[in-house]
This record gives C-alpha cells, sequence and structure tokens, in this order.
C-alpha cells in the first residue's frame, strides 16, 4: 500500500464562488508519500486521519516534524516528504493506492469525500 498527500497548487479551501475547485491530479502537487506498512492505521478512515494530522503545522512546521518521525526511513524508498509545504486543508487530496486498486479522497469541511477516478 502506498498513501499520498496532494496539494492544490491554488487552492480554493472549498469557496467555490471565490474560485473553481483544482482539477485532480493536474492541478496538484505532491508534499508527502509514505508506505502503508510504516504506520498502523490500516482501514481508510484511520489512513485518512493520520495523514491529515501529520500534515498539519500545530506547534511547528510539519514537513520537520515528519522528518524528525520518519528519520532514516526518508533515505529508502518508503517515504517522501517535501521539504515546505502549508499544512493539509479543504480540497487537498489522499490518494491511498493497493495493489490494483486507487482509492482518492478530497478533504471536505467535515472530514473526506470520496472521488470517482478514471483509469
Amino acid at each position: 500500500m502506498n498513501i499520498t498527500v496532494y496539494h492544490a497548487k491554488n487552492p480554493n479551501f472549498g469557496y467555490e464562488a471565490i474560485a473553481p475547485n483544482p482539477e485532480y491530479p493536474k492541478d496538484f502537487t505532491v508534499v508527502a508519500s509514505i508506505l502503508g506498512e510504516l504506520i498502523e492505521a490500516k482501514d481508510d478512515e484511520s489512513i485518512l486521519d493520520y495523514m491529515f494530522r501529520w500534515t498539519n503545522h500545530v506547534e511547528e512546521d510539519w514537513t520537520k516534524v515528519f522528518h524528525r518521525a520518519m528519520r532514516g526511513l526518508l533515505k529508502d524508498d518508503g517515504c517522501m516528504v517535501a521539504t515546505s509545504a502549508r499544512s493539509t486543508s479543504v480540497g487537498d487530496v489522499i490518494r491511498i493506492t493497493e495493489n490494483d486498486e486507487e482509492r482518492v479522497y478530497v478533504v471536505a469541511k467535515f472530514g473526506f469525500d470520496k472521488l470517482e477516478t478514471v483509469k
């Protein structure tokens, strides 16, 4: 399993009246990617909550916290984190890839909404 967090390049943070919703994947950039085996969460809801929590600034820059937490793993193919990024917010995307299945969720105002993807 691979979990990837994408941030919108020009986010509207859920305010469609101000700007159109970004189109996934072309209007997004990868900010974090991690092998599912490296985290305890296994079901989609727990994975989404975990990745949302880990990709938000709380007391300091999440990229620095993530780098410290995953020290040693970042050199492997198991983990990639941007050197600088804003917090994950409404409109950003978390993709879970497992075997040949891809599940894509957008951060909603409350929780996550599943996106239908075309292969």
